[in-house]
């Protein structure tokens, strides 16, 4: 029971592990993003998302190569403990309209309040590509679907690995004016197996202004909603 309790915290909380990510690591990424970006480009002032990376895709089709570190605080009141992640995203801009995007693997080290149940060891692997169908450079915006396939690859003990892979289809749009921009994304969680993963949507939303390279202030929210519960 306790496994399967702490299996279906984690299928809920692990995208939430991305408010963890320390903002030094997520802000560098997004500042090395710019530099694919020309001086005259309305883009060059805007940064990739900065919360909810694994289901947050930035619409920008760039060149970049983003480190994170991820803490989550398990509760007390279920089971105690932390998880940390260490990772990096890839993306690769094939063309100015096509990337192709590498943005969940890394290794776990999991650390519940029961002994018994950490354990260490690498996370799924999921990557994909995404295309930008509007890119209209003199209305400040830019419209991007995508799609990403996750293996199974990962360690069970971290509950990784589990079911036949899932597939995650989502759109994401970027509108700026001037130094302000609005940058939203949203999709879907489809698992090969249901009985085994759970199907889910997701939603985000970020705002940020550019005041200077090294100062750009932003609010981000996020959303998910189960659609269907795994039982795996």
């Amino acid at each position: 029971m306790k496994n399967s309790a702490l299996k279906t915290a984690f299928d809920i909380a692990i995208p939430n592990l991305a408010g963890r990510i320390l903002a030094i690591a997520s802000v560098v990424g997004a500042l090395l993003g710019q530099t694919t970006q020309g001086a005259d480009d309305w883009t060059a002032k805007a940064i990739s998302p900065v919360v909810n990376p694994l289901f947050f895709e930035s619409p920008l089709i760039q060149s970049e190569v983003r480190p994170l570190f991820v803490y989550h605080k398990i509760d007390d009141d279920f089971i105690g403990g932390f998880a940390r992640v260490y990772a990096v995203q890839l993306r690769y801009a094939v063309t100015e309209r096509l990337a192709i995007i590498a943005t969940k693997d890394g290794y776990i080290q999991l650390r519940p309040g029961v002994a018994a149940l950490r354990d260490d060891g690498w996370a799924d692997i999921g990557a994909g590509i995404k295309y930008a169908v509007i890119d209209d450079r003199e209305s400040n915006f830019i419209l991007t679907p995508g799609i990403k396939f996750e293996l199974p690859s990962g360690n069970q003990g971290v509950f990784q690995g589990n079911g036949s892979g899932e597939f995650n289809i989502f759109v994401s749009s970027m509108k700026g004016w001037g130094d302000f921009h609005l940058t939203g994304s949203a999709g879907g969680r489809i698992p090969v197996d249901f009985d085994k993963e759970t199907a889910s949507l997701h939603y985000s939303l970020q705002a940020d202004y550019y005041v200077c390279r090294w100062f750009i202030p932003f609010i981000a929210a996020n959303g998910f909603t189960v659609v269907s519960e795994g039982k795996g």
